[in-house]
């Protein structure tokens, strides 16, 4: 079970470190948000991740104790070459994400963290022979004292 912390921990190096153990991308790195992703190199097939957003809910007015919701974007880069459409490179990225689901859904990424859990995915787009698809997960933590 999470316990109460004062601050925050960041989440996302660590699921860069989970997903590096996975030899199905040829790159996994950490960006600061897409618009930064589409201007870089991308490596295909590739994962990339980066804070989506937050949330905090504080459990009364005068309460010390709160909670911190964090979601993460996990973009995978796949190569689109033989299919002007993209169905290929859609199959071969639902392979892809199928690793994601049964690598990230479920693992507590700190003692003082909740367990991931997939929100939502969708295809992002074609661009410069490269399909894009993000899958949005969630953790979460109290803060405050213990």
């Amino acid at each position: 079970m999470a316990r109460y912390t004062a601050a925050m921990i960041n989440i996302r190096p660590l699921i860069e470190q989970r997903l590096k153990t996975l030899s199905d991308f040829r790159e996994v790195a950490g960006v600061s948000d897409l618009v930064t992703l589409l201007a870089g190199r991308l490596a295909t097939p590739g994962c990339y991740i980066y804070p989506l957003n937050n949330s905090a809910t504080n459990h009364g007015a005068d309460s010390v104790i709160g909670f911190e919701e964090e979601q993460f974007a996990v973009v995978l880069a796949v190569k689109n070459v033989r299919d002007s459409r993209g169905a290929d490179a859609s199959d071969q990225c639902f392979s892809l994400r199928d690793t994601l689901l049964t690598t990230l859904q479920g693992w507590q990424p700190d003692p003082q963290t909740l367990h991931m859990r997939r929100l939502r995915g969708q295809f992002l787009k074609l661009v410069n022979g490269h399909y894009l698809w993000m899958d949005v997960y969630k953790t979460g933590q109290y803060t405050g004292i213990d």
